[in-house]
């Protein structure tokens, strides 16, 4: 089982698409899709059931998988330890809600990419509870969550911003008047 097959896997069935993972690996579509045959080929069962323009994980490809991440990250430690790197290198597991992967995040990757380009960021879209229990198993290295709560018991938390919440309805909405007449009612008057 050759690593780069292995590093491709991972990918697509992170992502789950095959062009994505291309973009994302900087290869040709039809070199992952190679490559996975090839694995496929190397372990003797199909990785993922392609459904028309959607793939998904086959059991095989579910019991992979978890072997796949501790294998290239061990890779990318060891590649670091024996070239003597003063950079930091190896793969850096982030769990985060999806919308702040598309949102927020984009910004500070590419700074981290540039600053850091021999760590590898693995990205996992969870929400909270699911990104906590990971961090406190070791299963991920760095968590970003959008709450209120700012301490976890057994991790490290510090709030990087704060985040505006704004209603939004018709003035005609029953709700929204409630809120408001509540919110002025607390609220200090100004005349300006």
């Amino acid at each position: 089982m050759e690593l780069r097959l292995l590093v491709t896997f991972e990918k697509v069935a992170t992502v789950l698409s095959f062009t994505r993972a291309a973009a994302e690996l900087a290869y040709a579509q039809s070199s992952v899709t190679a490559q996975i045959r090839a694995l496929e080929s190397s372990l003797g069962v199909e990785l993922f059931d392609r459904l028309g323009s959607r793939i998904r994980l086959t059991e095989a490809g579910e019991r992979l998988l978890p072997y796949a991440r501790p294998i290239i990250e061990l890779s990318d430690e060891a590649r670091a330890a024996v070239t003597g790197a003063e950079e930091p290198a190896g793969t850096l597991t982030v769990g985060t809600m999806e919308s702040l992967t598309s949102y927020r995040l984009p910004p500070l990757l590419e700074f981290f990419h540039h600053r850091y380009p021999g760590v590898r960021l693995a990205l996992r879209t969870t929400i909270g509870d699911e990104t906590r229990l990971a961090l406190r198993q070791g299963t991920y290295d760095l968590g970003f969550l959008m709450e209120e709560e700012d301490e976890h018991a057994g991790l490290e938390s510090e709030v990087l911003a704060v985040e505006p919440l704004a209603l939004v309805a018709a003035a005609t909405q029953p709700t929204l008047a409630a809120v408001s007449r509540s919110r002025n009612s607390r609220a200090p008057s100004s005349t300006t």
